[in-house]
């Protein structure tokens, strides 16, 4: 398993590249310049062949490297209704990935 960097297809679908479902998909949509459904960059830990990916594709190797990543656009919101706390989904992500 791999935490990757990803796009949904043309045809909004999982990549065919990526080997089963994507587990915790689509966490921490980050807009990019594509035309949807492509539109939004998503992390997910995913299994994936390492040394077959396209170009646009990323693997997130350390904890750092995913945090950094995500407080480049995310950002705490701590409204009452439903407060998004950036390491707290930082750390989830993580945990996830490393129990794989």
């Amino acid at each position: 398993m791999h935490l990757i960097k990803y796009t949904l297809t043309p045809k909004g679908k999982t990549p065919s590249y990526i080997l089963g479902d994507v587990i915790h998909g689509g966490q921490c949509a980050k807009p990019n310049n594509n035309p949807p459904p492509q539109d939004n960059t998503l992390i997910g830990v995913a299994d994936v062949d390492a040394n077959n990916l396209p170009d646009n594709v990323e693997i997130i190797s350390t904890k750092q490297e995913l945090s950094d990543y995500i407080n480049s656009f995310c950002f705490d919101d701590n409204s009452e209704l439903q407060p998004y706390i950036v390491s707290d989904e930082i750390d989830a992500i993580w945990t996830l990935f490393e129990a794989f």
